[in-house]
């Protein structure tokens, strides 16, 4: 397994991911690449006044995303590990299989937020919709249960 492709949202359940991923890793001299997908850029054709606003914060937004995600990578390597970071825009499932192919993933390690059945009929889920189009082994880390 020497390419490992991390999703990461930053949310609660992202360190663990990244953990899992960093142990085999670390056993298997694999090289890791934490990916952030950003929500893509908004188009509001005709309301120039959202759009502007909307727009406005995009870059300082995925400015401070892009500090966070080589803050990480500075940590791992720093530990030892072979790490990138990979920040693009789009649709979540389809970013993470498109770079997963194009840095050649033998692994993609995601977490799964363990929404309820009511949320991934409305949402979806990108864990889900990862498996249905993965062409590698995926290692999909659940979130910690409250109570």
């Amino acid at each position: 397994m020497r390419n490992i492709l991390v999703p990461i949202d930053f949310s609660d359940i992202s360190d663990d991911v990244v953990e899992r991923a960093a142990a085999i890793a670390g056993v298997r001299d694999g090289k890791l690449w934490l990916l952030h997908v950003a929500p893509p850029h908004p188009d509001f054709a005709g309301h120039q006044l959202e759009r502007r606003v909307i727009t406005d914060d995009v870059p300082r937004d995925l400015k401070e995303v892009h500090e966070k995600l080589h803050e990480r990578v500075a940590k791992l390597r720093a530990r030892g590990f072979e790490v990138e970071a990979v920040l693009v825009q789009g649709q979540s499932v389809d970013e993470i299989l498109a770079e997963a192919a194009h840095v050649g993933a033998d692994l993609i390690a995601l977490g799964s937020h363990g929404h309820g059945a009511i949320y991934r009929a409305l949402v979806g889920s990108v864990s889900e919709g990862v498996l249905r189009g993965a062409s590698c082994p995926l290692l999909i880390v659940p979130a910690a249960k409250n109570g």
